[in-house]
């Protein structure tokens, strides 16, 4: 009995998964994968820079070694996520899928629109141009490129959560709901 229980509730969250087409997508999981990458290396860059500001121990091997190497990591997962971002902005606005198409409306536009691009700008793009340029590749310009991508992961992963939930995907009593929930 418990056993049919507890693959009744496996059943409804893989179905409510499919329901919430936001939420469903070939490239879902690999976005994950580099947002976890993302959040990682933005982790490591935070520990690494009180790490070489504070002259713990081991700092200079830090400096030399362990920085340059986050700011390369940062790179492929800011990237990466801009990367995987627009394909999802772009599919979404394309796509025939009306819970699709309204849910990246409200990220664009919407109610999730303030969050959506404050993570485009000051969790990635920011991020980026200072492991990238030349004047801020310091450590520094990585540990406050670290500090906004993690930021920007937190805030992602809500506007991830929202944004899939936000456009209603049934008509309850032949009523039909607000544009979004």
């Amino acid at each position: 009995w418990f056993e049919g229980v507890q693959l009744l509730a496996l059943y409804a969250v893989f179905g409510l998964v499919f329901a919430h087409s936001y939420w469903f997508g070939i490239f879902t999981p690999i976005a994950m994968l580099v947002m976890a990458l993302l959040a990682g290396t933005a982790l490591l860059g935070i520990v690494f820079y009180f790490v070489v500001r504070l002259e713990l121990a081991g700092f200079e091997r830090g400096r030399q070694l362990a920085i340059p190497g986050i700011r390369i990591l940062l790179v492929v997962g800011l990237v990466g996520t801009l990367v995987l971002l627009g394909r999802q902005v772009i599919a979404g606005l394309l796509s025939d899928d009306i819970t699709l198409h309204a849910a990246t409306l409200a990220l664009l536009t919407g109610p999730l629109a303030p969050p959506f691009w404050v993570r485009l700008v000051g969790g990635l793009l920011i991020p980026l141009a200072l492991v990238i340029l030349p004047s801020t590749r310091t450590v520094t310009g990585t540990g406050v490129a670290a500090g906004l991508a993690f930021v920007g992961v937190l805030v992602d992963r809500r506007v991830f959560v929202s944004a899939g939930q936000i456009i209603p995907i049934t008509v309850v009593g032949g009523v039909a709901s607000e544009t979004y929930v």
